[in-house]
């Protein structure tokens, strides 16, 4: 009889714990449900390589700081086809560096145009010096993430280069242009170097970063020095610091052209998504014979028929409508 009411006590004694064990089960369940769902629902997938863990802002036309070189005697013609046409797709923010105070056009750009105070000669000295302007310009104004540098005989398609940078991390250091001479030797304090650089008159861009690295041979009148002391043209100095002084590599971009180039080469279908295209005397864009386009008396360089074609709704553009 002792022996059965052991066994039973056995038994009861097994339920129990049984029973607590389910039972703080259940209370740890319901302590840890909201912890759970705030967890592992509400939790960000860790970013992609190249990415910070912020979501990368959008670029936009106001975040790329545009500037150009001209000079006195190209106002009435180079800079007034700029002003009509890509220059209004910018919102009116391109630094333009000149030679001399022109009321007429300083009033046109809207106040754009910065006296360069460099010699006005087309030697290495003054035209290293306009881009150096160029550059202290764009650092004074902090809110710009990229810096593009282009020439008064280019046309800028703004949208499709804002589409093409915004796909880079602009946190990081890019050098981006189309390539010129490979294997170009230049010596800089006694050595020979060998590299790369990309054609100034097919435009440059350098984001924020990079161009802060730059500014002890660029920034502050430094960049004819150092031009003088490589012994090269500007893009091909901008080139050596870049490549081989901060050890960035040039990212070719097959949007660029300059008039480098055969520029009536190009495939014609794909004019409209370039970047930035060029123009020299009868070296122009072929556009095709199906578009509407001015006539080449109007239209010698073929700038604004193309930019018709990009932006047909333009004022400028009208006479188009009606043909």
């Amino acid at each position: 009889m002792q022996k059965k009411s052991y066994v039973v006590c056995l038994l009861a004694l097994n339920l129990l714990g049984v029973c607590l064990y389910f039972s703080a089960i259940r209370n740890y369940t319901n302590k840890n449900k909201n912890l759970n769902s705030s967890v592992f629902t509400k939790s960000t997938p860790a970013p992609t390589e190249g990415q910070t863990s912020t979501e990368k802002t959008k670029l936009t036309v106001d975040d790329i700081g545009f500037t150009m070189t001209t000079c006195d005697k190209l106002h009435s013609t180079r800079l007034d086809l700029i002003l009509k046409t890509w220059f209004v797709k910018t919102n009116g923010q391109v630094n333009i560096i000149t030679d001399v105070e022109d009321p007429v056009y300083q009033k046109k750009s809207g106040n754009k145009l910065i006296k360069s105070g460099c010699g006005i000669s087309h030697g290495l000295v003054d035209l290293c010096c306009k881009l150096g302007r160029e550059y202290d310009t764009f650092m004074a104004d902090t809110s710009k993430r990229w810096w593009c540098h282009f020439d008064d005989d280019n046309y800028v398609n703004v949208g499709s280069l804002v589409n093409y940078l915004d796909q880079f991390d602009d946190k990081k250091d890019w050098y981006i242009g189309r390539k010129s001479r490979p294997n170009f030797k230049s010596r800089f304090k006694s050595k020979l170097y060998v590299y790369e650089f990309g054609t100034g008159g097919g435009g440059l861009c350098f984001s924020r970063p990079l161009a802060v690295k730059m500014q002890p041979y660029v920034g502050n009148g430094a960049f004819p020095g150092t031009c003088q002391a490589v012994g090269a043209a500007d893009d091909c100095t901008f080139g050596l610091i870049v490549t081989q002084l901060i050890g960035t590599n040039l990212t070719e971009s097959p949007l660029f052209h300059s008039h480098l180039e055969k520029l009536g080469n190009l495939n014609s279908s794909t004019l409209t998504q370039q970047a930035c295209l060029s123009y020299n005397g009868k070296n122009v864009v072929n556009l095709p014979a199906s578009l509407p386009q001015f006539s080449k008396e109007d239209d010698p360089t073929r700038i604004l028929s193309l930019h018709c074609n990009i932006y047909p709704k333009e004022d400028i553009c009208a006479p188009l409508a009606k043909t």
